[in-house]
């Protein structure tokens, strides 16, 4: 595979890649960051598939110098063996083509990407293997289990360490043999400036544009309508609270094959409250609707990582989610910015939401909110934590970010 970049390789640079699925805009924001926080390195981004599952309006920004090894979107379905078994070999050649000293393989999911390790370990380059992997959602059992261990530790043994999302991926990689000390958070997540750069004029337009009253306070659900996301519960604890709080909408961002049974499920006498706004593919739209929003809510009855939680943190909501929710265990402090409640529990969800907005107190878990994401931009930095593996594994004596690339 002859490569050709618009933005060309730097000669004298040594070359990092990160091995992706296939884009999304929290990826692409990533990727961006990396470029300009380790100016000491040519990004090189190799996604397998061109379009990711979400009908997301994506281009790639020539400074990640994208790599794509097959022309079509997964549509949910995974490739046959073969087509991970081809993918393999172009991913290999791509590799040997750019001779990289540090890479990020994202996933070990599938055969191509085992394969890849497999061959990385063989030539001894520092590879870091990014999942969002989730204590609460490693359930298998029997010979899954047995099967599953025997993976995972291989995983661990051939690469250099792992780069979880938060909290709950460290344990899951612990379980299966990872050393903490060789662990970085990695998270999925926004640029952080984006969401500071947006102007109130924007948020006022994009609120009335969809149809937010000033003066209500809101809910806010941001996520697709399938069973595991569980709308339904939101929807049966906001009818619970209504009454008590008259003062407050709820805001359904997303959409999929539940959502108009979920628009059914709403009480009539609730149906001017609850404001169906589909499917948004402008990232920065959705931010404005969190700034102009109270409380985000996120009812899952399983999220490995849910990147949508710091995006709501970092526009300033307090958040109830619940406790199987992977960025919960990082972003949701108990008290401090909102709730973890138990999940799949109607009762206890309807109890922390009236208790997030009671009156003179939604404010300050917002203000807790503050706080929390300003200790996350740090703990859970991906270009800090990407250089201080870079340090771990020689290639850099400096782990400190570049101050004009700092959040």
């Amino acid at each position: 595979m002859n490569l050709s970049f618009k933005v060309p390789l730097v000669p004298d640079k040594p070359n990092f890649v990160v091995i992706a699925s296939a884009p999304s805009p929290y990826r692409i924001s990533q990727h961006r960051r990396f470029v300009e926080g380790i100016p000491e390195f040519n990004l090189v981004s190799i996604f397998l598939e061109s379009q990711n599952w979400q009908s997301w309006s994506l281009e790639f920004p020539p400074e990640i110098r994208p790599v794509v090894i097959q022309e079509k979107g997964n549509g949910l379905k995974r490739p046959s063996v073969l087509e991970q078994w081809n993918r393999a070999n172009k991913t290999i050649e791509v590799l040997k083509e750019i001779s990289p000293s540090f890479v990020i393989l994202t996933g070990y999911n599938s055969l191509d990407k085992l394969r890849t390790l497999r061959w990385l370990s063989g030539r001894k380059i520092p590879t870091y293997v990014f999942s969002d992997s989730n204590i609460h959602g490693d359930l298998a059992s029997g010979l899954k289990a047995i099967v599953k261990k025997t993976l995972v530790r291989w995983v661990v043994q051939n690469s250099s360490g792992q780069m979880p999302c938060g909290i709950y991926g460290k344990e899951y990689w612990m379980k299966y043999g990872g050393d903490p000390s060789r662990m970085f958070f990695v998270p999925h997540g926004p640029d952080y400036r984006d969401l500071d750069a947006i102007s109130e004029e924007h948020i006022r337009e994009v609120s009335h544009r969809y149809g937010l009253i000033d003066g209500r306070n809101r809910l806010i659900y941001c996520a697709r309508m399938v069973d595991a996301k569980r709308p339904d519960l939101l929807i049966d604890a906001f009818a619970r609270i209504a009454n008590e709080r008259p003062d407050w909408d709820l805001v359904m961002v997303g959409d999929g094959i539940l959502k108009a049974e979920m628009e059914s499920r709403v009480p009539e006498a609730l149906r001017d409250r609850v404001l169906w706004l589909g499917f948004i593919d402008d990232p920065l739209e959705v931010f404005s609707l969190y700034r102009a929003s109270d409380v985000f809510v996120l009812p899952s009855s399983f999220e490995p990582w849910a990147a949508v939680v710091p995006e709501a943190a970092g526009a300033g909501c307090a958040i109830v989610s619940s406790d199987v929710v992977g960025a919960s265990g990082d972003l949701v402090r108990d008290g401090l910015n909102g709730f973890r409640f138990r999940s799949g529990d109607l009762e206890d969800l309807a109890a922390k939401l009236l208790d997030v907005t009671a009156a003179g107190e939604t404010q300050r878990y917002r203000d807790g909110t503050i706080s929390v994401i300003k200790e996350w931009k740090v703990s859970g930095d991906p270009v800090g934590n990407v250089r201080r593996a870079m340090v771990q594994s020689d290639l850099l004596e400096d782990a400190s970010i570049p101050r004009e690339a700092r959040w």
